[in-house]
């Protein structure tokens, strides 16, 4: 959550089903990302250019 700035979880959730960030559903409540898969996802995700 902290990575991807969000502090609320429901929507949180909410925008990680929404696009499409890899997760692993550990039971009803529970997830678990893998840190490369998401930066990897952030990685195509990208907008604009690399800072000089």
């Amino acid at each position: 959550m902290a990575q991807l700035g969000y502090s609320n979880r429901a929507a949180f959730l909410e925008f990680i089903k929404r696009e499409g960030v890899p997760f692993y559903r550990l039971g009803a409540r529970r997830f678990m990302f893998s840190t490369q898969e998401v930066e990897s996802w952030l990685a195509l995700h990208k907008v604009g250019g690399t800072a000089r």
